[in-house]
């Protein structure tokens, strides 16, 4: 192993194939297990950011508001809107953002609770993965 420092989820990801090793009966099934949920972990927190992770986003990209009831509208058409959208909200893992702001590529999310503002799509962002939010107390939506 070179001596640089890296992230922990890097070095994870780097020797996962040595966990195999612990996959024997001195070790257990059970510390190879938490080997592999290490490693399930560190690749959550890879994942790039994603406006859906903050907000419910239609395919087309486009943040969802929650529908509302209308009269005039098929019971078919609004099943299908709440449908589409409870789909998006079932994506969202972070608890109490909103968008405030989006611009072309650029959007900005804000937790409401926290008065904290992510910028999402920034080239030089200080936010690229979930792993650069880990220091900020996000909460988790946990009903997944």
């Amino acid at each position: 192993m070179e001596n640089t420092l890296i992230p922990m989820t890097d070095f994870v990801l780097q020797n996962k194939a040595n966990f195999e090793g612990y996959k024997t009966e001195e070790y257990g099934t059970f510390s190879y297990n938490h080997l592999i949920r290490i490693e399930d972990y560190a690749n959550f927190l890879k994942k790039p950011l994603e406006l859906s992770m903050f907000v419910p986003v239609g395919e087309d990209g486009n943040v969802l508001k929650e529908p509302t009831f209308d009269c005039y509208m098929q019971p078919k058409e609004m099943d299908r809107q709440y449908s589409v959208y409870k789909d998006a909200k079932d994506k969202v893992i972070f608890k109490g953002f909103e968008l405030i702001s989006i611009n072309n590529e650029i959007s900005i999310a804000k937790n409401i609770s926290k008065d904290l503002y992510i910028g999402l799509g920034f080239k030089n962002g200080a936010h690229k993965i979930i792993e650069d939010l880990t220091n900020l107390g996000l909460e988790l939506i946990t009903n997944k």
